[in-house]
Order: C-alpha cells, then structure tokens, then sequence
C-alpha cells in the first residue's frame, strides 16, 4: 500500500509539471515543447500572463489577495504541492465536488488564482477529516459552484454552464440583498395606468420615490409581471380578465430597477402567442430577465442563475394556475407558454436540477386561489415537494392579498406577497427582502407598504407599521417578527428561547379578524382587489 502510494505520488507530481506548464502555454507564455521536457530544471521564470489572478474578467478580483507567485517554487515546495493535490483527489467525497469533475487541472487553475497557502490549506483540513464542502468558500470566499464557473469562464471549458448565468456586484462585501414583489399591472386600460394618465405620466405619483429608491438599491429585484406586451393579438375568448401593455411600459419596471420577473403566471397569455413572443422579446430588448415561460419548453423549464458575492443562486417559477381552466398554455417542444405546475413533477425536476448546480434555490410560484388569506392544503403538498426537491425559498402569488408565511421542514415559504400596484382598493402591499448574510444563512424581512387610492409606498407611520406587523404575523404560523420586520423561526435553535419569546409580535397571537373580501377601509372588493 505504502509503496501504491508512493508511485501515485510520484505520477502526481510529474503531472503537476505537465499540466503547469501547459497552463502557461495557453495563458500565451511562449513556453516550448523543450519547455516542457526541462521544466523541473528550471529555477525561476517571470509571470507574463496579464490574466493570471482573475477568476471572473478583466479587473474583477475575488477572494484572496495572496494571487501572483514571482518566481517558480524550489522542487521541495512542488513536491509538497503534489501531495495537497492527492489528498484533494483522492481523499474527498463526490459530494465535496458538488459533482463536478474536479482534477489536477482545476487545482493547478486554484493555486495560480489563489495561491499554494489555499490550496493547502484545504488539503490539511480534509486530512483532518473534514468533508464539508463549505471549505471552498471559506479558504477562497468563494463556493465550489463559483470556482468551477470561474474555471470554466477562464478557460473556455464547458461554455454551456456559463449560459443564463449573470454576476453581479453587490452594495456591501459578503452580504447578497434582493427584493421581491408581488403583482404589477401596466395594461393602459387598467386603474394603474389610468390613474397614470390623469396624473399627467408622473410616475412617482404612482409609486413613491423613496419606494422606488429601496427597489433600486436591492442587489436583484424581482415582480410577477402579470400581463403582456405587445400590440397584436385578441383578447382569449371567454376570460373575465385579460391584460395587455404596449412595449414601452417596460420603462416603468425598468425606472423601479427591476432586474427580473416571473412569466409564470395566468394573464400572460391573455392574447396568444405572438403577443407572449412580443413579451419575451420586449424584456430582452430592455436587458429584464424573465423565468416560467418562453418559445418553447426547454426555455419555460431554463433556470436563471445569479453569481454574487461568492455565491451562486438560481431562482426559478411555475405556475399553478388556471386549476380548472385552460387560458393559459404550457409551452411544448415547438410551442410558446409557461411552465405549470399543477402537477408538480416537471417543476420539481426543475428545482433538483437547480440545486445540483447552485448554492441557494429560489422558487417562485404562481398558486393558491384569488382573493383569500390563507395557503390552502394543495399549496402546502406543492411546498413540500419542492423543498424535498431541494427549494431553500418559496415565494408565493397570485392571491392579490398579501398572505403570512410559515416554515415547513426548516424552509420559508411566503404564502402570497399580494398586489404591488394592481387594483384600486387600499390593501397593505410588501417587500420580501431576503439577505444571504456572511454566515451564508437566509435572513427574511416584511417591508411594509400600502397601496392606497392607486398609490404604493412605504409605511412610514410607527402606528400603521405595527398593524402591517400584525397582519403578517396573524395569518403565519411559527414565526416571531421584531419592530423592523425581520422574521424568525420560532424553532430556530441559533437563539434562545428568551430572545424569541421576547419578539414583539408572534403569529396565532389572534390580533385581530382578517377577511379577504374587504380592503382596509372595509369595502367589499373582487378577487384582484378592486372596489
């Protein structure tokens, strides 16, 4: 066995000579075939390579500052190396790769963009035992899934990976902000645009500016986008709403800085499916990415991927709905629409495939049934079967009511987040701001807002903002919220039972009597929440 090893140690290290010199001779250092064959004799070279260090593009410098080596490393050191690279190979679980194919060429790829102290570093922790593939992030700031797209990225290696993949620079180091919302229609038939219209196009008389503001300071921004664009098309025979924009509404989502929206949803095939390719081709025109629909079914079923802050999230959508009709289609092989999931297999396919290739998975789901406040026991089997797909966020709408929220099996599924800028009835609307904090944990916040005579903003009011407080909490289960809406498990072991019991507000606490059919001035109002 002692001697098995040591050849293998022995291979390792001449090809760790090889491959180094290799990578140089891509990276356009002029290194020869004689190169190669007397490259352990040399004793020092000039690093040439105007790449070397960078793991995303041209200036963009992550993790480490440890990156440039000045001369070539005395024979001991390489040998040393060549051990760290065995120890990683050979001494690790698939899971510690996530499933990629991690092999010399990667590590000698790690050690020039990090340095040999990192890479040894995560071989003497995995000697030590330890399996966690969380060691990637913490010796580079940097997740297995991250580095591999790096590795890709730079080497021009498996380009496919790269596809539907956006990185972005983030407000502070280490934490990753978003911002999600709820329903928006921009139909200039409809109250919102109306209302736009009469109040001569201004559209911070719609949604506030310092509404606006908190939206564009979010890292991502995402809405349900619930309505088409275009100018063709017939409105579908038989349908009691049908909602359709003309294109250069698109400047509205793109003011709020929008940076993404759910195509899965029951109106955005209200006029057939030029007007949906429209739609696509209106987003994309205005750089908006959209999941849950497209041309044809593997773009319905495409995950979108964000890389931030060393990590990588994917964030995907279906639709529920229609339960009982069939407006809305669901895209095939050579035929535009949604991705549906009132059977919910294909969607959880999705979701598994997301979470293979992704730190974070976000789902975000078109369900439940109009004009109600509570998730219903279909929702919840949806919720968990996505969550045993690998789900570690759902976000709920189409209700056009704000809903609660609850954790099932550790994960939070927010229920509804209710019209954004809808309909005309005053109904407290939000923002569901999700932080990944340095820790690489899920923090999740209520922002209270209220949509009132067809204007969203901010609650300012401390009064107001405790009874947006109390809202949420009476219709969630299992959760605590302090003054600032950051919500809590109420199992959560990371704190004690004091700091949760000493929360200022707490689900089933029966703060007061919430009714679907009414809005905040107790007018009776429809399913989308007009009076």
């Amino acid at each position: 066995m002692i001697r098995q090893r040591l050849i293998q140690a022995a291979v390792i290290c001449l090809m760790f000579g090889l491959l180094t010199a290799m990578c140089r001779l891509m990276e356009g250092d002029g290194i020869t075939a004689a190169d190669i064959i007397s490259y352990e004799q040399k004793t020092s070279y000039e690093e040439q390579s105007s790449g070397g260090g960078e793991l995303y593009g041209e200036g963009e410098l992550y993790g480490r500052e440890e990156l440039y080596r000045e001369e070539e490393p005395p024979r001991e050191e390489l040998a040393d190396l060549s051990e760290a690279f065995f120890v990683i190979l050979n001494e690790t679980s698939r899971d510690f790769y996530r499933g990629y194919a991690i092999d010399e060429s990667f590590l000698l790829w790690l050690e020039k963009t990090y340095g040999e102290d990192c890479v040894e570093q995560i071989a003497a922790r995995v000697k030590a035992g330890e399996q966690d593939y969380d060691i990637w992030y913490q010796e580079t700031g940097c997740s297995i899934h991250v580095l591999w797209l790096g590795y890709c990225r730079r080497l021009n290696y498996s380009s496919y990976l790269l596809e539907n993949v956006s990185w972005m620079d983030t407000a502070s180091d280490g934490r990753i902000v978003m911002d999600f919302v709820g329903d928006i229609n921009l139909d200039d038939s409809w109250y919102t645009m109306q209302a736009l219209s009469q109040r001569n196009g201004d559209f911070d008389a719609c949604i506030s500016p310092e509404l606006q503001e908190e939206l564009q300071s979010a890292d991502l921004t995402m809405l349900n986008n619930e309505f088409t664009y275009s100018e063709r098309g017939r409105a579908l025979e038989g349908k009691a709403y049908t909602f359709r924009a003309r294109p250069e509404n698109v400047r509205y989502l793109e003011q709020m800085g929008v940076d993404l929206v759910s195509l899965a949803n029951n109106h955005v095939c209200d006029y057939g499916d030029d007007a949906l390719i429209d739609t696509m081709q209106t987003l994309n025109d205005a750089g908006i990415h959209y999941v849950g629909a497209g041309h044809d079914i593997d773009e319905a079923t495409e995950i979108r991927y964000y890389v931030a802050a060393g990590r990588k999230i994917a964030i995907v959508s279906a639709t529920q709905i229609e339960k009982s009709y069939s407006f809305t289609k669901q895209a095939t092989e050579n035929t535009p629409g949604v991705l549906k999931t009132l059977n919910e297999e294909k969607f959880v396919e999705v979701i598994r495939r997301a979470e293979q290739t992704s730190d974070y998975v976000i789902a975000y789901v078109h369900w439940g049934t109009e004009g109600i406040l509570k998730l219903q026991n279909d929702q919840r089997k949806l919720a968990k079967a996505y969550i045993e797909a690998g789900a570690d966020l759902i976000i709920g709408n189409h209700s056009h009511r704000v809903q609660g929220m609850e954790y099932i099996d550790g994960v939070p599924v927010i229920n509804s987040l209710g019209n954004f800028w809808f309909s005309n009835g005053n109904l407290y609307a939000t923002i569901l701001q999700v932080v990944i904090n340095e820790e690489g944990n899920l923090d999740i916040a209520f922002i209270p807002c209220i949509q009132e005579d067809l204007t969203t903003s901010l609650i300012q009011d401390e009064t107001e903002r405790e009874y947006f407080f109390k809202y949420i909490t009476d219709l969630s289960e299992g959760i605590g919220m302090d003054e600032e809406g950051n919500v809590y498990a109420m199992d959560d072991e990371r704190y004690t039972r004091e700091e949760l019991d000493g929360l200022r507000f707490h689900s089933q606490r029966g703060y007061g009597f919430r009714e679907g059919g009414y809005d905040l001035l107790g007018r009776r109002i429809d399913i989308v929440g007009n009076y």
